[in-house]
């Protein structure tokens, strides 16, 4: 986001408090969403209540087509439409609800080092394995991502989804990759964050960054949900490789955000031995 953008944002959003009615809008999460925007609209919801801040969760088919920008998830506040994790956090950071606050500008600069680590390289990762392994595109992410459309809509959507991600990727110097070399990115990226994190129960303080982490790492982990959207080869490899992550970030994330212990609402049901 520019800078002309951001001050246009954070004007307009600290006119008004943030409302009881605030929704948030995604794929339809039984039949359509796949790995990556679930993990998105995982984050972002994550965030949200970390924040303290109220939303309801709203599926549509159409919603990528909803979107400001094209992608999901978007939040609806009032009178502001707003779409993907930045974006939606400078926003709540313009009504004064940040979970940075607390952060000295090496321990800010840190953090966003890591969370361009954690959103970048694994979301690129998701969407690899989503659009540009066959086998998985064929049997996971087309059906998916154009179940609600009748023929021949449904096909024309998936196949255009498919190509406009694999020139993304072709974009970003990821086209000639085949999978194992983006498993052992996702595996490095995994280590680095573990790792950093080593003994400690977080990164920087209770939140930052562990809403992100733990949106990723609950959407990959083997269950019964995720199983459902995206290659078994990669809940294997973050499983193993976020063996301490899952106990220092997921657990603490839910503890935060459900004192309770009830996280249904987002559709997680996570098992560890």
């Amino acid at each position: 986001m520019s800078l002309a953008a951001e001050a246009f944002v954070s004007q307009i959003a600290a006119v008004e408090p943030w409302p009881e009615n605030a929704t948030l809008y995604q794929p339809l999460k039984d039949d359509q969403i796949l790995l990556s925007d679930c993990a998105s609209s995982l984050a972002v919801q994550t965030y949200l209540r970390m924040c303290g801040l109220p939303v309801q969760v709203a599926c549509k088919a159409n919603a990528e087509y909803m979107s400001p920008s094209g992608k999901v998830p978007f939040v609806h506040v009032g009178n502001q439409v707003v779409s993907e994790l930045g974006p939606i956090v400078q926003f709540t950071k313009a009504k004064g609800h940040s979970l940075s606050d607390g952060l000295d500008d090496v321990q800010r600069a840190e953090m966003k080092a890591y969370m361009e680590l954690v959103h970048n390289m694994l979301l690129t990762a998701e969407l690899y394995v989503q659009w540009c392994d066959d086998s998985t595109a064929a049997e996971i992410s087309r059906p998916r991502y154009s179940s609600p459309y009748s023929w021949p809509l449904n096909h024309i959507l998936a196949y255009q989804k498919q190509w406009d991600v694999r020139r993304k990727m072709k974009a970003i110097g990821w086209g000639g990759k085949c999978l194992e070399q983006v498993y052992e990115d996702v595996s490095q990226c995994c280590q680095a964050l573990s790792q950093r994190l080593g003994t400690q129960p977080y990164f920087f303080n209770k939140q930052y960054v562990t809403f992100l982490s733990h949106s990723h790492a609950v959407r990959s982990l083997p269950n019964k949900a995720s199983a459902e959207l995206t290659n078994p080869r990669v809940q294997i490899i973050i499983a193993r490789t976020l063996s301490e992550l899952v106990h220092h970030i997921v657990l603490p994330a839910r503890a935060i955000i459900y004192p309770q212990g009830q996280d249904d609402r987002l559709g997680v049901s996570i098992k560890l031995s």
